[in-house]
């Protein structure tokens, strides 16, 4: 599916933590145009295999929209990290012959 989008997973290993305190591992990111209120930014995902919900909207999200400014401060989003704890996953799929896949986000 990832092709189908023009959307190519890059290589990248980390480690990220859930909220339940569990480490999961983390196989690749994408970088996806994502669709909020009208508005559209481009996004860097992390592909995690283990998590429970298909998609995760971190820090980096609410900042890149502008969400809470009062919360966040007006700090915009920086270049990903190693450490990504605070920033959007998203669970992979199987696509034919065991490729990884994932969806487009669009949050209206």
């Amino acid at each position: 599916m990832l092709e189908e989008l023009g959307v190519r997973m890059d290589k990248y290993t980390s480690i990220v933590r859930t909220a339940a305190g569990e480490d999961r591992s983390i196989i690749g990111r994408v970088h996806v145009p994502v669709e909020f209120k009208g508005v559209e930014k481009v996004l860097t995902f992390y592909v995690c295999p283990y998590l429970e919900q298909e998609l995760y909207l971190g820090i980096d999200f609410w900042r890149k929209f502008a969400l809470a400014p009062a919360i966040l401060g007006e700090i915009p989003a920086t270049k990903p990290k190693a450490n990504v704890s605070a920033n959007t996953c998203i669970r992979p799929t199987s696509g034919a012959a065991g490729n990884t896949t994932s969806a487009p986000v669009s949050s209206t």
